[in-house]
């Protein structure tokens, strides 16, 4: 599966996301729920 988190308005990619699984997709969605400076919580997602 791939994903990615993009801004639209701006036209700014924020995280691409590829080769997720599907068990892994709410670990996914949990990192990109993240308001710091990176686009995705490294708590929970490490690329």
């Amino acid at each position: 599966m791939k994903l990615k988190s993009r801004e639209y308005a701006r036209g700014i990619e924020h995280a691409k996301i590829e080769g997720v699984y599907t068990d892994q997709l709410a670990r996914v969605l949990l990192a990109l729920d993240y308001d710091g400076t990176e686009a995705l919580n490294p708590r929970y997602w490490q690329q």
